[in-house]
């Protein structure tokens, strides 16, 4: 179904470059490796994550992974500075944590953190060492250490009063 493809354009010029087809349902983020050859595709229900790359300035594609093992929707999908990981965020829960090669996609670490029971957007720290997390259910931000996952720690967000906060920045 066309609602569920990538469309890629050209940003100067407006052409249609290249389309993704053939995921299996509803597009729920996307997010580019920081040197634009790769590209993560977060999918709705328990889809899953899908990573492609190009070699050819996205005049086409192919996929390089995917994780199918989800039971929820990807809510958040972020690579590190330097474009080795890619974390994401799902109603089912879980952060997860993938190293990123030219050619794959492997699952490194995978936690329930702490804060909320829906983690929904999340930032790396311009350094990588750090990843925030917000949560669809609650207003709390927590940061972890981005190799472990382990919680750094948890800012005092008191006084936010305008509901969740679902874009973290560290």
């Amino acid at each position: 179904s066309p609602r569920n493809d990538v469309y890629l354009f050209e940003r100067a010029s407006g052409q249609m470059l290249h389309r993704i087809t053939g995921l299996p349902n509803t597009i729920t983020r996307l997010a580019f490796a920081p040197d634009g050859r790769a590209l993560a595709i977060g999918l709705w229900g328990s889809h899953g994550v899908r990573l492609f790359g190009s070699d050819s300035a996205w005049r086409s594609s192919r996929e390089l992974g995917s994780d199918r093992q989800y039971d929820g929707d990807v809510n958040g999908a972020e690579f590190s500075p330097d474009g080795k990981q890619l974390a994401t965020a799902s109603a089912d829960g879980a952060v997860r944590r993938y190293q990123v090669t030219a050619a794959t996609l492997t699952l490194a670490l995978t936690v329930r953190p702490d804060g909320g029971r829906q983690p929904f957007g999340l930032a790396y720290s311009p350094d990588g060492s750090r990843l925030a997390l917000g949560f669809s259910d609650t207003p709390v931000v927590t940061v972890l250490q981005a190799d472990s996952l382990v919680k750094a720690y948890t800012p005092d967000v008191g006084g936010l009063d305008r509901g969740k906060i679902g874009r973290a920045h560290v």
